[in-house]
């Protein structure tokens, strides 16, 4: 029997009563140095006096099942108290706040302390366990028998009732603890919080499915404890703050299916719920059968959803950024329409029949008020918990899932929005109908379902819905518009707020300017009526805390809505206007930091030189007012350079006289510098860019210098030339390497000292690094040049390489491997700086593109030592682009290069399936190799990667390599047929197709359904075969009738409906100079096949200039005339071009044909 000292017991329930109080949750002191103990932890500490919880651990450590914990009935009431105080008093230490013990350590296994893994809802818990074990042993004859033994219910007693309550209101505060825990302001790690969450629908269910075969009495009543709404409600909201509420463009994908699993986990319980609640109405007749007896469980035992259960699942939706969000939503919401249906049915039954029962006088009728009374009657009694309504709250939350319809149109988002809209105005009017008969009282429901914050929700939504053009985003802001204007509670500064928010999204979609100076005065007729608002509200009393929280509040939107029309008019080129704002809103002291800055980039935006000044003197403005009190402050000095900056951009770009003004202004800048180094005024790297730039432009390369000079001389260490500035050097002469351009940015006099040569560009930026090498080394400059650096100048190698700039003995690739030698060397002498991927890659792309007799030797030199090196550098791996280019270049290896490109195929593959550090092959490998095959001297080439093809497809199909021969495969086999010229080649082309064919059809393989370019190649193979109808053909018996069916048997199946494709003019094209080459022209049917092949290649629009040629080249000339439909007259058939004829013969031609493409 669990027995406790009666005065410890006393004691302990006196300090647990004080120490759980809010007041004293600070605690007291440990020593005289003025550390403190928390209050709950305090009260967690004596409860350890009496035993709990670690009482009930060891018992059931011992026993390894659950033990009854026997407690008298004279001390049940202090140890309940005590366990709850303590429980509510660790439950609100887990929110945040100055008494937060959010990360503390409640194992108590030493002193207290942060960072321990055991939570003050974990401790809850415990006490939970301890306290739903205990059984009452009563020792007086209090607990009366029902005298009739046929029915065996107790009676409860008020004391009896009040400690079921206390037992259930420590289980929800032990939900409380988790669900708070689990909130994202916690700030515990996410997996944490999920665990909380986790843990919280844990004890729920656990509670929930709890199988009481006891019978319910005084005794056991901590036994036969059931959830409640609370319970379910907070496990729900558990599930429901784990996730931060979504700005409907979460790019972070795992915290957007996180939002979503959080949604269904709470959605599962409120469906637990009710199915938990239809069993409880089930046995309600039972329940209402004992009444007699004295037992009547309190109504608060049903669970029974109510309108905030609903309400937590919906914002659980609305917390989601998933597509279905809206859906899953409108789920729930007719869940509660469909509960609420139902219970108004119930509560009308009941209405009628109380009424008959009691009111019902001698005519039958009851009278309006009195019906009225019974309504206010029954909302009071057990049937209120079974009313649901609508409220606003749960219109608002299901707006808020319309934020996340971007896989809506725009018209379907609207048509949703305005359905949900409908369907408030219905519920609203059918609650005033209620409400105005009777049916329900002004306590049932609020007053309006439709006040500011449904309005301010509705607003949002519409707000939020995806638009791609000015039509779209204009109809939602004139939706907007109209709700304002239409709304019974007057807008306040949310409303406001998010009407601006509108006009400025819209403005993004203006064709022209004067679109944008519509949305302009839109956004500031809006401002125009919040601003009275805020002025009104710091005029009026500030004493309330209220007033001065409504107050604040207000600024910061009117500041927000300000700074962002001012961005907008920066946008629009409305700099005047922007200055106008500025100067009203400063008149009335609403203005930041942020709002200056906005306005000095709104005029620095215009190309007026007046507007430019206008903005230097707001810029100086705020320069005078330091240390003033009403001075706005920034934390970043970037705040206030960034200005500046804005000023010498806008004088740079204004042309006339402006690039002295920005020189003469950052003077002043490095002078504030000079006379005082905290100075806001002081200028950063950008600035000497900027106005460096425009000199250089100018041709003042004098004046650079001399800034160059004070840059290195006169400034901090964070306005010194650094290796950013190095890098874009680098970066900057790539360019010129490129475009071939006259001047670059502010490195413009030095790039012509530099010459315009790339080669010689190349050496100077070489020179450059070995210099910034040598000055590392003698401690000029504190950083050394990092990787970045030496990858540029290998690039600009490989550019001349590209470029066939390759004048002198050494080649570019042999220059850039001398640079990649000295970042090997700085590897090995652990200098801290390693080559990585992007060092040898240009190297091996460097010398493939190189014309060296010797360049795939060296290049595979270089794959090689990278894959040395794979264990030394973090990091390095061998990437697919590597030995893939290294494939193609073996192209170039004529004798040697199908060997060398297998061997090193064979070895990637190997090496890839036994190593994570090699990326696996990919098609374009296996491509690769098929190519160096076919473009070899070999005159098995093309056999020999057929064979290989083949090899790939059964290895595939075997599971043993990644790599798949697609069509590309098939088509490098074929050109490698065709290339050879041979009198097999057609029918070697044919049987490829026609095992694609096969491959299409059985394996199902989408990718190799043949094209029009596979059925081209057939006949492109039967054009390139040496002519068969002349002398030739007695080699070759019937050589030419083949050639000619196989060519038949590929445009036959083109022009048919099989597999979807059409003949090209190439397709004509071929098939000209296939009856060209292999059929005599002396034949009767020789005339008749052109005539007919014109015809459909006119009727297909495909006659291109190479089908016009292909035509010429195969008939004669006054056939040819005869076929185009016009007289030889004085022209000849070489002077007839394609664009003179009919556009609808070649209105299928993509772009101007050839001959080239035979």
């Amino acid at each position: 029997m669990f027995i406790v000292p009666r005065v410890l017991l006393s004691d302990v329930h006196l300090a647990v009563s004080h120490f759980s109080k809010r007041e004293n949750s600070q605690g007291m002191s440990l020593d005289f140095h003025g550390s403190k103990i928390p209050g709950p932890v305090i009260c967690a500490r004596l409860l350890e006096l009496i035993g709990i919880p670690q009482y009930f651990r060891d018992l059931k450590a011992k026993l390894d099942s659950s033990p009854v914990l026997l407690v008298h009935s004279a001390q049940i009431d202090e140890i309940l108290h005590c366990c709850l105080e303590t429980v509510l008093a660790l439950s609100n230490s887990c929110k945040t706040g100055k008494d937060s013990l959010i990360g503390c350590n409640f194992n108590f296994d030493g002193e207290w302390h942060l960072g321990g893994n055991k939570t003050a809802a974990h401790l809850c818990e415990e006490i939970w366990q301890s306290v739903s074990h205990m059984e009452i042993l009563f020792t007086t004859d209090r607990i009366r028998q029902n005298s009739d033994s046929s029915k065996p219910f107790m009676m409860y007693s008020r004391k009896d009732e009040r400690r079921r309550k206390q037992a259930i209101s420590l289980f929800n505060a032990t939900l409380a603890a988790y669900a708070r825990l689990g909130s994202s302001t916690s700030g515990i790690q996410q997996e944490a919080r999920r665990h909380m969450a986790q843990s919280a629908e844990r004890m729920l269910l656990e509670l929930a499915s709890k199988d009481n075969t006891l019978e319910p009495s005084p005794s056991n009543i901590l036994h036969c404890i059931r959830p409640d709404i609370i319970s379910f409600n907070t496990a729900m909201n558990a599930w429901t703050q784990l996730t931060p509420k979504s700005d409907g463009g979460a790019n972070d994908e795992h915290i957007e299916s996180t939002a979503t699993l959080t949604a269904q986990r709470s959605q599962a319980i409120l469906e637990t719920m009710e199915e938990l609640w239809n069993e409880e109405r089930s046995l309600s007749k039972r329940h209402a059968n004992h009444e007699d007896d004295g037992f009547k469980e309190s109504q608060s035992h049903t669970i029974c959803p109510n309108s905030s259960s609903y309400n937590t699942v919906l914002n659980a939706w609305a917390r989601s950024s998933s597509s279905q969000s809206l859906d899953n939503a409108m789920v729930v919401f007719r869940m509660m329409v469909d509960r609420c249906n139902a219970s108004l049915i119930r509560r009308d039954s009941l209405m009628q029949q109380n009424s008959y029962s009691q009111y019902m006088g001698g005519s039958g009728r009851v009278s309006l008020m009195q019906q009225n009374f019974h309504s206010q009657q029954i909302t009071n009694s057990a049937i209120e918990d079974d009313l649901v309504f609508p409220d606003s709250k749960t219109f608002v939350a299901l707006l808020g899932c319309c934020s996340n319809m971007s896989s809506n149109s725009c018209e379907e988002a609207v048509s949703r929005i305005e359905s949900i809209f409908d369907a408030i105005n219905e519920w609203d009017q059918q609650l005033r109908w209620s409400r105005q008969r009777g049916i329900l009282s002004d306590s049932n429901h609020e007053i309006s379902i439709l006040n500011v914050y449904v309005y301010n929700a509705l607003i949002k939504a519409f707000s939020s819905i995806p638009t791609s053009s000015w039509e779209e985003s204009l109809q939602c802001c004139n939706r907007i518009e109209e709700i304002i204007s239409q709304m019974a509670a007057s807008p306040d500064a949310i409303t406001r707020g998010i009407a601006i928010n509108s006009w400025i999204k819209c403005a993004e979609f203006a064709p022209d300017v004067t679109k944008k100076e519509l949305c302009v005065e839109k956004a500031c007729s809006h401002f125009d009526l919040f601003q009275p608002e805020y002025i009104s509200k710091s005029k009026s009393h500030t004493g309330d805390k209220e007033n001065k929280n409504d107050k604040n509040s207000s600024k910061s939107r009117a500041l927000h809505s300000l700074n962002d029309i001012i961005a907008l008019c920066g946008k629009s080129d409305m700099g005047t206007k922007a200055n106008e704002l500025f100067l009203r809103a400063r008149g009335y002291g609403l203005y930041n930091l942020t709002t200056i800055s906005t306005t000095v980039d709104a005029l620095a935006r215009s190309k007026d030189i007046n507007q430019v000044e206008k903005a230097l003197n707001h810029v100086l403005d705020l320069e005078k007012s330091m240390g003033q009190k009403n001075f706005p402050a920034s934390n970043k000095q970037h705040d206030y350079t960034m200005m500046y900056n804005a000023c010498i951009a806008g004088f740079i770009n204004s042309h006339n006289g402006g690039c002295d003004k920005a020189h003469n202004l950052l003077l002043r800048m490095i002078e504030n510098h000079s006379q005082n180094q905290l100075h806001v005024g002081r200028p950063n790297a950008h600035s000497f860019a900027l106005v460096m730039d425009a000199l250089a432009q100018s041709g003042r390369s004098n004046k650079v210098e001399e800034l160059l000079k004070k840059m290195e001389t006169e400034m901090g260490a964070n306005v010194r030339p650094n290796i950013i500035h190095y890098n874009t050097l680098m970066t900057s002469y790539k360019v010129i390497q490129q475009n071939h351009t006259e001047h670059a940015s502010a490195f413009n006099a030095i790039i012509k000292t530099l010459g315009r040569g790339t080669i010689e560009g190349a050496e100077k930026v070489t020179a450059i690094l070995r210099r910034l090498e040598e000055m590392h080394r003698i401690g000029d400059i504190m950083f050394h040049p990092d990787v970045n650096i030496y990858n540029s100048i290998l690039n600009s190698w490989q550019l001349c390489e590209q470029n066939k700039d390759v004048t002198g003995s050494i080649s570019p690739s042999e220059k850039a491997e001398e640079i990649l030698d000295s970042l090997c060397n700085h590897h090995k002498a652990e200098s801290g700086l390693s080559p990585n991927d992007a060092s040898f890659s240009i190297c091996i792309n460097s010398y493939c593109k190189s014309s060296l007799p010797e360049a795939a030797d060296r290049a595979e030199r270089i794959f090689r030592r990278k894959e040395e090196l794979l264990n030394e550098i973090k990091g390095l791996s061998i990437r697919t682009a590597d030995y893939n280019a290294l494939l193609s270049k073996w192209r170039e290896g004529i004798n040697n290069g199908p060997a060398r490109a297998t061997l090193l195929f064979e070895d990637i593959v190997r090496k890839s399936n036994e190593s994570e550090a090699y990326e696996s092959p990919n098609d374009y490998t296996l491509n690769a190799l098929l190519a160096v095959h076919t473009k070899s001297n070999d005159k098995r080439g093309a056999e020999t990667a057929e064979v290989l093809l083949k090899r790939m497809d059964e290895l595939h199909k075997a599971n043993k390599i990644n790599v798949r021969p697609g069509m590309i495969s098939y088509r490098t086999v074929m050109n490698g047929y065709i290339e050879r010229k041979n009198i097999m080649s057609p029918q070697k082309v044919e049987a490829l197709v026609e095992g694609m064919i096969e491959k299409y059809k059985v394996e199902g393989r989408e990718d190799l359904k043949p094209d029009a370019i596979a059925f081209d190649l057939i006949l492109k193979a039967c054009n390139l075969v040496p002519a068969t109808w002349d002398v030739n053909s007695r080699e070759h018996p019937n050589s030419n009738s083949q050639i000619i069916e196989i060519a038949n048997r590929a445009f036959m199946k083109l022009r048919g409906k099989e597999f979807e494709a059409k003949p090209t003019h190439s397709t004509y094209s071929f098939m000209f100079r296939i009856f060209n080459r292999h059929m005599n022209f002396k034949d009767r049917r020789y005339d008749m096949l052109m005539k007919s092949l014109w015809t459909q290649a006119c009727n297909d629009g495909c006659v291109s200039e190479f089908t016009l040629e292909s035509l010429r080249l195969s008939v004669k000339e006054s056939f040819f005339f005869d076929c185009i439909g016009r007289g030889r007259g004085q022209s000849k058939a070489e002077s007839v071009k394609v664009h003179s004829l009919s556009s609808e013969w070649r209105r299928n031609v993509a772009a101007k044909r050839t001959s080239s493409e035979v």
